[in-house]
């Protein structure tokens, strides 16, 4: 179950159990969108754990179906607490990236056909996201309202919380934000008091989101909520970069290794090469291949 993947976070374990007599979440919901982790589903374990009794989970899912221990894990919560939705892509023959439905193995929405709709017409992952995510986010604070609760929105990539601070800064109706979403939904209050009232704030977890934030930032000169990231922390630039390029690397190895090839005599690109893990993927490659300094290139 969720417990036993928190059970492999130590330190997150720990904080919770530290924690979880307080219930500090029990009068908050969260909107997560992430990718489906062994270390998420442990978040999600954390999260109920502190008294989170409304959450609902966008995972981040591009091709690849999700391991069942992770499914299990989490379609095995209680429905009224829990909600999870992805998307799966389906291929085309006129397109390179396909295009995107919601997939049939996670929650059952209410509201299936509407997101089914705007997701379909949307031409790219992102915005297929964004409207994947816009109604359930919208009903949960619908829900926060009724009950005099607060909401977070915690993510990893910027899917919908800079495109939420960017419409509450130019002061839109609820219809008018979710109309830029895909989404035609009947509510002609500002987005300021259904939305900005009940959200204490966003989370972000991604250089990307962190950036598309800061544009949003630079654009209106401020942000009209809190809004928290680890992006630019030394965790992720520093120690997450690292393990992440060794990761990859080993994998990009043992494709080949199955093949009967080798790394060493490949000729190596780095898309991204001065990112935080572009660079570290760089670094690793000069030990690893034949004559890197003719061999490996970065863009």
């Amino acid at each position: 179950d969720a417990d036993a993947f928190l059970a492999r976070m130590p330190v997150l374990s720990e904080l919770t159990a530290n924690r979880a007599l307080e219930q500090p979440l029990k009068s908050t919901r969260v909107f997560l969108v992430h990718h489906m982790t062994g270390e998420i589903v442990g978040l999600i374990a954390a999260l109920r754990a502190l008294g989170c009794r409304d959450l609902t989970v966008l995972f981040v899912s591009y091709v690849s179906d999700p391991p069942a221990s992770y499914l299990d894990a989490v379609l095995d919560l209680p429905a009224d607490e829990f909600c999870a939705l992805a998307l799966v892509n389906v291929p085309q023959r006129d397109s390179v990236e396909g295009v995107y439905r919601l997939s049939r193995q996670y929650s059952a929405l209410e509201e299936c056909e509407e997101v089914e709709r705007a997701v379909e017409s949307s031409s790219h992952f992102l915005d297929a996201m964004r409207a994947a995510g816009v109604v359930p986010f919208l009903r949960q604070i619908a829900r926060a309202e009724a009950s005099g609760q607060r909401c977070l929105l915690v993510e990893d990539g910027g899917y919908l919380a800079p495109v939420l601070h960017d419409c509450l800064l130019r002061d839109l109706s609820v219809k008018q934000f979710a109309s830029e979403l895909g989404h035609d939904i009947d509510d002609d209050r500002s987005l300021q008091e259904v939305v900005g009232s009940r959200l204490l704030g966003t989370v972000e977890h991604t250089r990307n989101g962190f950036d598309r934030m800061i544009r949003v930032q630079d654009q209106h000169g401020r942000l009209p909520l809190p809004a928290y990231s680890i992006a630019i922390s030394r965790l992720k630039r520093e120690v997450e970069s690292r393990e992440v390029a060794a990761s990859v690397l080993n994998a990009i190895e043992a494709v080949l290794n199955a093949d009967g090839r080798v790394l060493a005599r490949r000729t190596c690109l780095v898309l991204g090469s001065r990112g935080a893990i572009g660079r570290e993927v760089c670094r690793s490659l000069r030990s690893r291949i034949d004559s890197p300094e003719r061999n490996l290139a970065g863009i």
